[in-house]
């Protein structure tokens, strides 16, 4: 599986680590940001945790 840190399928640059979730997906947790994608390396969902700590 190749990832990318940047793009439509880009899981950021700050790598802090990942969880397997089920047969075809895993969250990998960056800075700020966290994401689920499949094992072909395609972004299934994106949590942004920057607004959040801007909205305080």
């Amino acid at each position: 599986m190749t990832l990318s840190k940047e793009g439509p399928n880009g899981v950021g640059q700050c790598f802090m680590g990942f969880l397997l979730l089920d047969d075809d997906s895993m969250l990998f947790r960056c800075f700020n940001q966290d994401n689920i994608v499949d094992w072909n390396g395609n972004k299934k969902h994106q949590f942004d945790f920057k607004s959040s700590y801007a909205d305080q």
